[in-house]
């Protein structure tokens, strides 16, 4: 073979050549393109849906509120579930618990105790807002939120201190009509 004739099978087989290796590159770019638009109207679907549950709740009421929770030996490990669910819901972490046991207050009425827990979580400033915001605002029952303390910690980390004073009461007080809570 001599070289005029190589040249001449080079000059028909590399357009060829580039001719498959373009219309593979096309194929897989146009396969990606499906994708991509197929994850954006999934997308798009979702956010439909989550506007959907937003705009139903800021039309309903806010919640009733129980004054009281039963008193029963499992309430507060109840109470420390519930509340370390909104933790993990939010990527906060309770990071120290203590609890004084359910005792009468002066401005109570008689049958109602109060039991006061010292909480102190760590996260994020935003999660942290979050998580007591949901706290707040979800509890099924009433809450009282004071001794707040927050404090920065190595950035992005905070760290907040508060008591959370909730109420218990004999099932027959827990009866009573429950109590509406303001709109948030």
């Amino acid at each position: 073979m001599n070289k005029h004739s190589l040249y001449h099978i080079a000059t028909i087989v590399l357009p060829f050549l580039s001719l498959l290796i373009a219309a593979g590159v096309a194929y897989v770019e146009i396969n990606r393109l499906h994708l991509l638009e197929s994850d954006y109207s999934h997308t798009e679907q979702q956010i439909g849906i989550l506007e959907q549950t937003v705009a139903a709740q800021r039309g309903t009421p806010p919640g009733a509120k129980r004054a009281t929770a039963q008193i029963s030996p499992h309430e507060q490990t109840d109470f420390l579930t519930w509340l370390r669910q909104y933790a993990a819901f939010t990527h906060v972490q309770i990071s120290r618990w203590t609890n004084t046991p359910p005792s009468a207050g002066s401005a109570l009425p008689a049958s109602v105790a109060e039991s006061n827990s010292t909480v102190e979580v760590t996260g994020a400033y935003g999660n942290i807002r979050q998580f007591l915001y949901n706290v707040e605002r979800d509890s099924p029952r009433l809450l009282n939120l004071s001794n707040v303390n927050w404090n920065r910690g190595t950035p992005p980390v905070t760290r907040l201190t508060f008591t959370l004073t909730r109420y218990v009461a004999p099932e027959t007080t827990i009866s009573t009509p429950p109590v509406e809570t303001g709109s948030h």
